[in-house]
């Protein structure tokens, strides 16, 4: 299947009701605050409203059928059973979040130091108006639910003398596409990266490391799935996007710093 991403301005656009854009409008709000405690403790509180009017975006995926390209012979190019979607001013959005930041430092003394932070965000985003001969409901569940609402990032740095070692957790919320896997709710997944490193002499540095250590995957595709391979009649196993993390599972490396 073809798909085709055409300017306001073409014929094939303008067939399916596309409109010369204009320039987004917004209203950002936000208030915060930092509060700081005792043994070098610092916690940041972030909230935040954002309201995006006459918001630029893809539309809908419109179907080409032999009726279209019978009446816009242009359309052959995409061809019947192609998809069409173009950008449009087609909808208003209203993001509210909040933000949580926390660090601290711990000194132990002969046993070194070690560094942490903790970070939360959760948003949501509404469709207030939007236009329904461009926008369907299905760009409106992934507008509201593509990226997840949720997220958690756990940082700790910990050094002593010539050793350091940095963990990095991170927590993804669940998350919808509802285009390519209609109904289906992606599930939420931790992804641990580790990375250790040496100085081995002045200026040289080696380390090793790994992200998404443990080899964590997204959750596989829950329609049309073939016995014989588990995936589908394209090949896809697991969301063609890979969701917030990618579908590559676990990657490891290692290297060498030199400063001049």
């Amino acid at each position: 299947m073809q798909i085709g991403t055409y300017p306001v301005t073409s014929s094939i656009a303008r067939y399916y009701n596309a409109t010369a854009l204009r320039p987004e409008e917004s209203t950002n709000l936000a208030l915060g605050t930092v509060l700081t405690f005792p043994d070098r403790t610092l916690v940041t509180v972030d909230g935040y409203s954002i309201a995006v009017r006459h918001r630029i975006g893809i539309s809908q995926q419109f179907k080409v059928l032999a009726s279209d390209i019978a009446a816009l012979p242009d359309l052959a190019t995409v061809g019947a059973g192609g998809v069409v979607q173009y950008f449009t001013n087609g909808f208003d959005t209203r993001t509210t979040g909040l933000d949580v930041v926390g660090s601290r430092v711990f000194y132990l003394g002969s046993y070194g130091q070690l560094s942490t932070q903790l970070a939360y965000n959760y948003n949501t985003t509404s469709v207030p108006t939007y236009n329904k001969s461009v926008i369907d409901q299905a760009r409106i569940v992934n507008i509201k639910h593509y990226a997840p609402n949720s997220r958690v990032n756990l940082n700790l740095d910990y050094r002593i003398g010539p050793f350091e070692a940095l963990v990095h957790e991170n927590y993804y919320g669940t998350y919808r596409d509802e285009y390519d896997y209609s109904g289906q709710l992606f599930s939420a997944k931790f992804i641990t990266d580790l990375d250790l490193a040496y100085e081995a002499m002045k200026n040289v540095t080696v380390g090793i490391g790994g992200r998404n250590i443990f080899n964590v995957f997204p959750d596989k595709i829950a329609t049309s799935l073939y016995p014989s391979t588990g995936g589908r009649d394209d090949g896809e196993l697991y969301p063609r996007t890979g969701g917030p993390f990618g579908y590559n599972g676990a990657f490891w490396y290692a290297r060498v710093f030199v400063k001049f």
